[in-house]
């Protein structure tokens, strides 16, 4: 079997907004493997993007560990247990490695599909040529080669 490239383990993140405590996200734990793809579906205020977020820590966990590409981002057994977390430069240079599209979610309206797509690839150090052929290859994946020159009025 091989090593996930995300893992998640006992992710809490609570939120304290005056005298409530909110628990957001309870005791997930999830593997992903290179390859997979997966879509996190719940109610409105479920903690779907919360999870999401742990995962490049746009939102830092309250307990649990991160990790991806089998480097620990953060890491903290409770509540009241000391935290460990990646740095912030390398946070950043790690997260530019790592695509996120969320729930409210804009494409440009004056763009392409295809190129919507490639926004997202703009500074990556991949050629034109590979940028194209992943365009390419995530169009497929999600059904939608045969949209890849509509507009997203469309």
């Amino acid at each position: 079997m091989t090593e996930p490239i995300i893992e998640l383990k006992n992710i809490d993140v609570t939120f304290h907004q005056k005298k409530r405590t909110i628990e957001a996200v309870k005791n997930v734990s999830i593997d992903i493997e290179r390859g997979d793809v997966y879509g996190i579906v719940g109610y409105s205020g479920a903690g779907k993007s919360t999870l999401v977020r742990v995962i490049n820590l746009l939102q830092e966990p309250t307990s649990g560990s991160v990790t991806v590409n089998g480097e620990t981002f953060f890491q903290a057994d409770s509540q009241d247990a000391k935290k460990t977390r990646i740095g912030t430069n390398d946070l950043r240079v790690r997260r530019r490695k790592i695509g996120m599209i969320f729930q409210h979610f804009n494409l440009l309206n004056e763009r392409t599909v295809t190129e919507n797509v490639a926004f997202a690839l703009q500074h990556s150090k991949l050629k034109d040529d590979e940028k194209k052929a992943k365009v390419a290859e995530l169009l497929e994946l999600v059904d939608l080669s045969d949209r890849a020159e509509q507009y997203p009025s469309q």
